[in-house]
């Protein structure tokens, strides 16, 4: 079941993913994550998020990614509805993808001006 997660152009857009194993926390030792933001229309790549650039941190003990794109990057992003989901590589090459989650991405009305 898909997720709408609001956040509006030119915020942080934070939000944590809870990945499980049979009900307890997943292991997510050595794992690294990546996110990417598109329109669900025409799949275009609108923002995308790693653990490489710290914009995804994994926390093993919890089982949990966390999400913390920065200001600046989503101030590039338009006003819209995007997909994503949470693409995790564990240390054996195992691929693990969370649900698919809707983003929307709403005007803010309080900003400086280019």
């Amino acid at each position: 079941m898909a997720t709408d997660i609001q956040t509006e152009k030119g915020d942080t857009f934070q939000a944590i993913f809870s990945f499980t194993d049979s009900g307890v926390a997943a292991n997510l030792n050595g794992c690294t994550a990546k996110m990417q933001l598109r329109n669900p229309r025409t799949f275009e790549l609108v923002a995308e998020a790693t653990t490489s650039d710290g914009s995804l941190s994994v926390s093993v003990a919890s089982g949990e990614v966390t999400i913390n794109v920065p200001a600046v990057t989503m101030a590039e992003v338009a006003p819209g509805q995007y997909s994503a989901d949470i693409e995790l590589t564990f240390i054996d090459g195992t691929v693990r993808s969370s649900d698919t989650f809707v983003v929307l991405v709403s005007q803010d009305y309080t900003y400086t001006e280019a």
